[in-house]
């Protein structure tokens, strides 16, 4: 006869205390539970006036507690199957809350190198999260993590004195990063909430100085977000698919310089209606220098937006609502302005200012539009409006002082405007807006080139009859100073060609009803010529070649 002795599974509790003052509470419910808290220095000393509470409910947690130092205030609440939770304080006056409910949750929160004051709280409910919390190099850092779901992992680092972070994930999977470094920072991060959930999603912030704030929200699936900021009072915020489906989404915003602010939004923003999907859109913002601002907002499928800001004072406003929109705007300068506004698919922008308070601005609203401004020099202003499809408009401005506004409505129009010089002005209008008596032109084409300062012209190729003006061509050159052309074409297929080689000379052309031709050169200074012609298929030339020439030719049907 043989027999078997049972030992009950018991838990295990340890507490080595040297020192004064010191307080340690452990109660444990459950099985296999481990707990062991340290109240004492590791060099030459004691550690005194620390608090510890120890409190697990449920089998297999471990709790290790280490409080080195004076005054530090450690709390561990477990309550679940197989939790683990480390606590390092050295230093004086820091205090340490974890609470893990679940199974497998992971927390290690780190207070050491001498520091003291610091705060941490992690909340962990599900199944395998992990949280690190690295308090370090400095003081009064307060650091904020909860977790709700499965497998998600957050690792926040503390380096330099009274900073904050706020991690909160609801979901699974999500990861973030959070590094501090230097005084005063703040850091939001949110990956889903108790509305909507975030699964794989990631977030990486990185702050370098003082008083920089970053907010990071996001939720639903497989979205990123990246923010790095270097310097002081920066601001950065992004927010993708709040409140809306949709996935694959990646911010990335970068500042290195002082008091930039930077926002992203990929939510169902700008139309703020639900139901529709936001996915694999994609905004990248680079801010280098000092106050910068800029701000993106998408809305829709596969939209990619690009800015980058090299200069101080510069502001930049982007908005794209729709699928395989693109938008890149580069700013190389100071105190430049740019608005990009794009409504439809497979649309197109692209601006680069260099040089300092140029100001642009881009609206866009159909399918297939591209538009391309660049500006070098200084106090340029541009405008570009294009509503209809497959509209292509190109402006590029060389100088200071120059003004060029493009307006297209319709479909396949074409405007391509070059100024090299100071203080030139474009007009272009192709269409004009939509209301109850004027209707869209289409197939229209203009060419402006302007050489020189204190041109000026304006072409029009619209009417506001029935059918709109279609198939016109208009072409202006201008190279010298002052000179003055403008150009309307009402109807179909109408062609003139202006040309203008000196200074101060005037030409007028106006073109109604179908098939016009009018070819006009003026070499010399002073020259004026004024064509009119109505009805159909008639054909006028003029050739100025000196100064003060006055031409006046009026051409009509019966």
């Amino acid at each position: 006869m043989c027999g078997t002795i049972m030992f009950a599974q018991t838990n295990l509790s340890t507490v080595d205390q040297v020192g004064e003052q010191n307080t340690s509470t452990v109660g444990q419910t459950g099985v296999n539970n481990i707990s062991n808290v340290d109240q004492l220095t590791n060099t030459l000393g004691t550690s005194d006036d620390n608090t510890s509470v120890v409190t697990q409910s449920g089998d297999s947690n471990i709790s290790f507690v280490w409080n080195d130092g004076d005054g530090h205030d450690s709390s561990v609440t477990q309550d679940g199957t197989d939790n683990n939770s480390y606590v390092n304080m050295w230093g004086n006056e820091s205090k340490s809350t974890v609470n893990q409910k679940g199974t497998e949750n992971k927390s290690r929160v780190y207070q050491w190198n001498k520091t003291d004051d610091h705060v941490s709280s992690v909340v962990q409910d599900g199944l395998k999260n992990v949280s690190f919390v690295r308090q370090q190099g400095g003081d009064g850092n307060t650091s904020d993590v909860n977790q709700t779901g499965d497998l998600n992992n957050s690792d926040v680092r503390q380096l330099g004195n009274t900073n904050e972070s706020n991690v909160l994930q609801d979901g699974e999977s999500n990861r973030n990063y959070v590094t501090q470094t230097g005084d005063d920072n703040m850091a939001t991060v949110r990956q889903g909430s108790t509305d909507w959930e975030s699964r794989h999603g990631l977030v990486n912030v990185y702050q370098r100085g003082d008083e920089n704030t970053a907010t990071a929200i996001q939720e639903e699936d497989y979205n990123q977000i990246d923010q790095d900021q270097i310097g002081n009072n920066n601001t950065v915020t992004a927010k993708q698919n709040i409140g809306a489906w949709g996935d694959s989404n990646i911010a990335k915003q970068y500042q290195e310089g002082n008091s930039n602010e930077a926002t992203a939004r990929q939510e169902n923003y700008i139309s703020d209606t639900y139901g529709v999907d936001n996915d694999l859109n994609n905004t990248l913002q680079i801010q280098k220098g000092d106050n910068n601002k800029a701000v993106a907002y998408q809305d829709g499928k596969k939209n990619d937006l690009d800015l980058y800001q090299l200069g101080n004072g510069n502001s930049d406003n982007q908005k794209q609502k729709g699928e395989l929109n693109r938008s890149d705007v580069d700013q190389l300068g100071n105190s430049n302005v740019s608005g990009v506004e794009q409504e439809g698919d497979s649309n197109r922008s692209i601006v680069y200012q260099l040089g300092d308070s140029n100001s642009s601005d881009v609206f866009e609203k159909g399918n297939a539009n591209y538009s391309y401004i660049r500006q070098e020099g200084n106090e340029n202003n541009a405008v570009i409006k294009q509503v209809g499809d497959i509209n292509n408009s190109t402006l590029r401005q060389i100088g200071d002082g120059n003004n060029s506004e493009t307006w297209q409505y319709g479909d396949t129009n074409m405007s391509t405007v070059t100024q090299t010089g100071n203080n030139n002005t474009s007009l272009v209008s192709q269409g004009r807006d939509f209301d109850a008596n004027t209707a869209d032109s289409d197939n229209n084409k203009s060419t402006v080139r302007q050489k020189g300062n204190g041109n000026w012209q304006s072409t029009d190729q619209y009417t506001d009859l029935a059918g709109g003006s279609n198939d016109n061509i208009s072409n202006v050159y201008q190279d010298g100073n002052n000179n003055y052309s403008f150009n309307s074409q009402t109807g179909d297929r109408h062609n003139s060609d202006v040309d203008q080689l000196g200074n101060s000379n005037e030409s007028e052309i106006w073109q109604g009803g179908f098939e016009q031709t009018s070819v006009v050169l003026q070499d010399g200074n002073s020259n004026i010529s004024h064509v009119h012609q109505s009805g159909n298929n008639h054909m006028s030339t003029v050739r100025q070649l000196g100064n003060s020439n006055n031409s006046h030719v009026t051409q009509a049907n019966n």
